[in-house]
């Protein structure tokens, strides 16, 4: 038993634009300051395997297997550099959303320095 439907490829292109600020050599080594995104599109269709037997459903079907979401995203983001590791802090506002839910993202990430002392 398998699905009736494959969800066609997609591809994304993510984006950053930012400036880096020296802040010393102690605790706190760098800011970097700045903007993010992404968009993601759709490049093949939907395919839907079903067999609808009434003209309203094959031109249902068919509207669906020939509809292509895409979603754009921005927001600020900010990456500090100590001396225990590398912190970010993101969010993304998505829109333009066509085909596909949106919403926004928080994002936080921490690399921690292998030995920092």
């Amino acid at each position: 038993m398998g699905r009736n439907y494959t969800l066609g490829d997609q591809s994304p292109l993510e984006w950053s634009a930012s400036k880096t600020f020296k802040l010393g050599d102690g605790i706190l080594e760098e800011a970097t300051i700045g903007a993010v995104g992404y968009a993601q599109w759709q490049i093949s269709d939907n395919q839907i395997n079903l067999n609808p037997t009434s003209n309203i459903g094959q031109s249902l079907l068919s509207r669906l297997e020939n509809t292509r979401s895409q979603i754009y995203a921005a927001g600020p983001a900010i990456q500090v550099l100590t001396k225990f590791g590398l912190f970010e802090l993101r969010y993304y506002d998505e829109f333009g959303a066509k085909a596909t839910p949106s919403g926004q993202q928080l994002m936080f990430s921490v690399t921690l320095a292998g030995n920092p002392f």
